[in-house]
């Protein structure tokens, strides 16, 4: 029924040409790359027109988590309201490119802990090693730990995130232009 929206399907999935060997059934993944909404949008229009809360957000998905207390009518409610949305929503190819960052880790956070740490520009902050976590709430999931090397594509997904509104923690000041990376002039 869904035009746009996609309710992803695990049996029929790859990941960087790795078949997909197992998955959690309690969790649905609700897709709407190539669609003019990013997931944020998503998110916010279950919750407020729609009284459906998800439990994670990216740039074009959420995660709605399930269990055995789930009604028949939740799930009706959730199908209906996908429903409406998909008929508001047009094809708006994705300019996304997809990578699993794999900063590269010089300290453990412990370690880390015990330096001295500096602001600096995030926009200067490559090769630099990162002296907080900085996340994406929901859900909480670290983009970055302390005593990891941050990288270019990294400081590019932190302006992408910050710029389709994304929440993120972590980052030292409030319009989120600076980071706090080990001094390594004190060691």
């Amino acid at each position: 029924n869904l035009k746009h929206i996609e309710v992803c399907d695990f049996n029929r999935y790859t990941v960087n040409n790795l078949e997909i060997y197992d998955f959690d059934p309690s969790k649905i993944i609700i897709s709407v790359k190539n669609t003019n909404i990013s997931g944020l949008e998503l998110y916010y229009m279950l919750l407020n027109k729609y009284k459906i809360q998800v439990e994670m957000v990216t740039k074009d998905y959420v995660i709605a988590m399930t269990s055995i207390c789930d009604t028949k009518e939740g799930f009706q409610r959730l199908e209906e309201a996908l429903i409406h949305i998909d008929n508001e929503l047009y094809f708006k190819k994705s300019r996304q490119v997809y990578h699993n960052i794999k900063n590269e880790r010089v300290l453990t956070s412990y370690e880390t802990f015990h330096k001295k740490k500096k602001e600096i520009p995030l926009c200067e902050s490559a090769g630099k090693m990162s002296k907080e976590y900085i996340y994406l709430y929901p859900p909480g999931i670290p983009l970055i730990i302390p005593g990891e090397l941050i990288s270019e594509e990294l400081i590019a997904d932190i302006k992408e995130y910050k710029e389709l509104g994304f929440s993120l923690k972590g980052l030292p000041s409030e319009n989120l232009n600076y980071i706090s990376v080990v001094d390594e002039e004190e060691g």
